[in-house]
C-alpha cells in the first residue's frame, strides 16, 4: 500500500505539479530570483538596487548561491550588478529587459489562473485551496527538520 502511495505522491509532484511549465521564456528558479530582486527594491524604497546579501537571505541562499545566479541573469541581460561607493557591498538590479520578460510571464500566470477559475467550481477550489496550504506547512516543517 505504502509504494502505491509513493508512487502517487511521486507522480503528483513530478508530474501534476509542473510548475515550470508555467513559464514560457525562463525558468522558474530565475522568475523567482528576478522577482525578489523587484519586491525588496520596492520595499527599500531605492532605486539603486538590491544589496546582494539582503536578496541572498531573503531566498534562503548563501552569498556564493546568489552571486552565481545573478551572474548568470546578468549573462542573460537581465539583472545590472553594481558595487557600492564605497566598494565594501554589491547590489543588483532588474534591466528593462527583465521587467519586460517579468511583465510577460505574470500575464502568462494570470491567465492560467483566469483559466482555472473559469474551469473549476470555486468550492472545489477552496478546497483544494486549503489541502495545498497544508501540503506546504508539511513540506516547510520537513525542511526546516531536515536543516536543524
Amino acid at each position: 500500500m505504502r509504494e502505491q502511495h509513493m508512487a502517487v505522491v511521486e507522480n503528483f509532484f513530478l508530474k501534476y505539479l509542473n510548475v515550470d511549465s508555467i513559464f514560457d521564456t525562463i525558468r522558474r528558479a530565475d522568475y523567482i530570483f528576478l522577482f525578489y530582486v523587484e519586491e525588496l527594491q520596492k520595499k527599500s524604497g531605492q532605486d539603486e538596487g538590491v544589496y546582494l546579501s539582503d536578496l541572498a537571505q531573503a531566498l534562503n541562499m548563501t552569498i556564493p548561491q546568489a552571486s552565481r545566479t545573478a551572474r548568470a541573469l546578468q549573462d542573460q541581460d537581465l539583472i545590472l550588478w553594481k558595487t557600492s561607493s564605497d566598494k565594501s557591498r554589491t547590489y543588483v538590479q532588474l534591466t528593462s529587459n527583465a521587467i519586460e520578460l517579468m511583465n510577460y510571464e505574470e500575464a502568462r500566470m494570470e491567465e492560467f489562473y483566469d483559466a482555472i477559475v473559469d474551469n473549476i467550481d470555486a468550492s472545489e477550489l477552496e478546497g483544494m485551496l486549503a489541502t495545498m496550504k497544508k501540503i506546504a506547512a508539511i513540506i516547510d516543517k520537513k525542511n526546516k527538520e531536515s536543516r536543524s
